[in-house]
């Protein structure tokens, strides 16, 4: 989110191969301090979307740089899946 001429929210999507996972998705900065919570302990569906704005839990703008969400993923058999991935926050020009 953020940039000169991007999108002011970043979706990260899921999809999964059945329902009935139970997911949290968290994101931290590069320091790796939690900076703000999607969704935590959801029931998830086959596929979906969450929503960032670039703020933190308070609301505030964060600083521009890298980010990492973490999801998380239990399912009711006790699998368990963690993805990570790259977020960036820019800022305009």
């Amino acid at each position: 989110p953020g940039g000169s001429s991007g999108p002011s929210q970043v979706s990260i999507s899921y999809s999964m191969e059945q329902s009935g996972w139970v997911g949290s998705f968290i994101i931290y900065s590069a320091a790796g301090r939690e900076v703000r919570i999607l969704g935590q302990n959801q029931i998830l569906g086959t596929s979906g979307v969450f929503s960032w704005t670039g703020t933190d839990a308070a609301g505030t703008r964060v600083p521009p740089g890298y980010y990492i969400i973490v999801a998380q993923l239990f399912d009711l058999t006790g699998r368990v899946k963690v993805v990570k991935k790259i977020l960036v926050v820019g800022s305009p020009l």
